[in-house]
């Protein structure tokens, strides 16, 4: 598969997304499902939930899911960004694609997606250093990231592969940080 077959099933699929599986309900809730200040209840929640349940690691744990949330911040709008430059769908130059915007466009670059990149690095951040423990959170945190990711299709913001993409990026360095927090876990024999 070439390149450019890649670019134009990306756009396809955005297009399917973005145009045809769509309907009122799902206008809403997505578009509140992508907004940063919906999570706040969520996000303190997650704090509470690890002070209470995981008391000697929450500091650690905590500090780890800021760590993840930084690097995955950084590589995806400090690095990659500025590096691929590909214009989200409501700057791209095709006339066909003319995305059903619901929310602002955005100034930046599309690929990769860092709401994608941080919300996966902070859930599976947390089903890697969790999941034996927490299975129902594991899966409940994964459909979180997905739909948070689905919903930037779906209101016109970014292409499916900027989402994959920045999932998988957001998947690889929780990764990472998972594992550099049980190697201390098991140096500081919390």
């Amino acid at each position: 598969m070439t390149l450019m077959s890649i670019i134009e099933l990306d756009q396809q699929l955005f297009q399917l997304i973005n145009k045809e599986l769509i309907n009122n309900f799902m206008d809403g809730l997505l578009f509140f499902w992508r907004n940063k200040y919906l999570w706040v209840p969520f996000y303190l929640f997650v704090v509470t939930f690890l002070v209470l349940n995981y008391r000697k690691e929450a500091y650690w744990l905590i500090f780890f899911i800021v760590l993840t949330f930084a690097l995955s911040d950084f590589i995806s709008s400090s690095v990659i960004k500025p590096l691929v430059e590909r214009a989200r769908p409501c700057h791209e130059a095709n006339e066909h694609l003319q995305p059903r915007l619901l929310v602002t466009c955005g100034s930046g670059f599309s690929f990769t997606s860092s709401h994608a990149a941080n919300h996966f690095g902070i859930a599976f951040f947390l089903i890697f250093t969790l999941s034996k423990k927490q299975k129902i959170i594991s899966l409940m945190l994964f459909i979180w990231a997905f739909l948070v990711g689905y919903a930037q299709i779906y209101v016109g913001v970014h292409f499916p592969l900027d989402i994959l993409c920045g999932a998988l990026l957001g998947i690889g360095i929780a990764l990472l940080t998972s594992e550099l927090y049980k190697l201390g876990k098991r140096k500081m024999a919390l």
